[in-house]
């Protein structure tokens, strides 16, 4: 029996038994790591930081008491220190590679990791953050970083899993959320890292001239400030089969074909497009959430496009701040420092420690995509869903310790992440991801917040008045005939009142107003 080192707690000390491949380790313990319980808690990227400081104070501690020498602990006002490794702290001891095993091929030093620089991510964050944005916005834009630097270089091989580290992200807000400021954050990062040459800052002419630019820049960052605009760009004549040409092009690993134009004696013809290696690309999207819903056909899912995005919808703002802050320059060389490290990795990402881990979620996951309503849309977003998970696990890991041996708290964070891109996806599943579909849950939805009491057929009508008299009656009908929505007849003393109801107050209705009559 292995004797339990001093001021290690039995969960550090399964999860380091775990990384070395110990299979004894007690089921439950495995099942901690992955449990829906866990994934639960955190349902913003605020939760995740404030259970990972506690733990990481814990360790800490215990780290004083088992230690003769006195560690002189950070500042806790000071934002320049590193993150803490709540989870990796026990973990990469056992993962840190020491050779030319640690999945890179290149033997330059500045890709062997750096355990002095503080993780990416949450620095980004912390950096960026001077907003009334969510946090979460700044998350995905660093995490669309780190897969820009690294994407052409790294790849991804689970058996018979191949993937590129093409990530795609989508970042929706309320309306005037701040996303150009949050682009332009991310790009003067780039700049301090001497990565700005990744940014692909060009508006495309037509069908053409999309594939030339590929054939001739086949790796880089698209940083899209509007998606909805790009979306309706794409949906213009000149740019028909764009829109599939470059779904086809996420994680493909064959050169797209050659188009060559006919010759003419004596005269200049048009240029042939030859693909030499297949494009690796990287968006980061953000748009408007109602603009979005509004410029969006069934096909953008069922056709796989929008189902290779990352979503990540947030619409809430829960602060104020008049005057920001100044952003702390002393983060940018850190920031900086890693981004330049990722951008030298090479190789495949080992996922050997983390199988089991996936394993579980996949079963679990699998099973929450499958009681989603629409299942021919959920299933082609489950497809790609399923890829991303590792494709965080890759970009956790860089961002923590510059590496390419995925730990377990790397794996963790991926699937905190994924469990919050599954929840902006159930919330949007019901619509069909659809203009239509979309204005019939928002009818949906408002008569739901009213409750109990229901509204009104002229305060509903009030609500909705920029709607088109007969589309939205017709929208009505549907609701209605749908079973979401129920009306009653009310006597007053003068002409009598219909009340819409949603279905599932329709009950408590009926006991509360007695008087009322349900029009079948």
């Amino acid at each position: 029996m292995k004797t339990k080192e001093p001021g290690t707690t039995e969960r550090q000390e399964n999860e380091q038994r775990l990384c070395n491949g110990d299979s004894e380790v007690e089921h439950n313990e495995k099942q901690e790591l992955v449990s829906d319980d866990f994934l639960a808690q955190f349902k913003s990227y605020e939760d995740y930081r404030k259970w990972s400081d506690k733990q990481q104070e814990e360790i800490r501690t215990e780290e004083q008491s088992s230690s003769s020498a006195e560690q002189e602990l950070p500042a806790p006002g000071d934002v320049a220190q590193k993150r803490p490794k709540p989870v990796q702290a026990e973990a990469e001891e056992c993962l840190a590679p020491t050779g030319p095993e640690n999945g890179t091929v290149s033997t330059d030093k500045a890709t062997q990791g750096d355990a002095k620089l503080p993780d990416f991510v949450d620095t980004y964050v912390r950096y960026a953050d001077i907003y009334e944005m969510p946090a979460e916005v700044h998350e995905a834009m660093a995490l669309g970083l780190l897969a820009a630097a690294a994407n052409g270089n790294v790849d991804i091989e689970l058996r018979a899993i191949r993937l590129s580290l093409d990530c795609w992200f989508l970042i929706t807000t309320g309306s005037g959320g701040g996303r150009n400021t949050a682009i332009r954050t991310a790009r003067a990062i780039l700049r301090a890292a001497g990565l700005d040459a990744l940014v692909q800052n060009i508006s495309w002419g037509s069908e053409v001239i999309v594939k030339q630019y590929f054939a001739e820049n086949p790796r880089g960052l698209f940083m899209w400030p509007e998606m909805s605009e790009k979306l309706l760009d794409l949906g213009r004549p000149q740019f028909a089969g764009v829109k599939p040409w470059i779904t086809d092009l996420y994680d493909e690993t064959t050169p797209p074909p050659s188009k060559i134009y006919r010759k003419i004696p004596r005269k200049k013809g048009t240029p042939d497009i030859k693909f030499d290696v297949a494009p690796r690309t990287t968006f980061i999207a953000t748009s408007s959430f109602a603009w979005l819903m509004q410029n969006l056909t069934r096909v953008d899912s069922t056709g796989g496009f929008l189902a290779r995005w990352m979503h990540m919808h947030s619409s809430k703002k829960d602060r104020l701040i008049p005057i920001p802050e100044h952003s702390d320059k002393k983060l940018i060389p850190s920031l900086a420092k890693r981004l330049g490290q990722v951008a030298k990795l090479e190789g495949t990402a080992d996922f050997t420690a983390v199988e089991k881990m996936y394993v579980e979620w996949y079963e679990k996951t699998a099973k929450r995509f499958a009681e989603q309503p629409n299942q021919d849309i959920a299933q082609a977003y489950w497809n790609r869903h399923r890829d991303h998970l590792l494709k965080l696990a890759v970009l956790f890991e860089m961002s923590e310790s510059g590496m390419l041996k995925v730990t377990p708290g790397a794996m963790k964070r991926a699937m905190i992440y994924a469990a919050r891109i599954e929840r902006s996806l159930f919330s949007v599943l019901t619509t069909g991801f659809e203009r239509e579909g979309y204005e019939l849950e928002r009818m949906i939805q408002y008569v739901r917040s009213k409750g109990v009491d229901g509204v009104s057929t002229s305060v509903f009508t009030s609500e909705f008045k920029n709607v088109d008299a007969s589309l939205r009656a017709k929208r009505v009908s549907t609701l209605l005939q749908s079973g979401d929505l129920r009306r009653f007849e009310r006597r007053t003393p003068g002409r009598s009142a219909n009340i819409v109801v949603h279905a599932d107050f329709v009950e408590e209705h009926k006991r509360k107003y007695t008087e009322d009559t349900e029009l079948l």
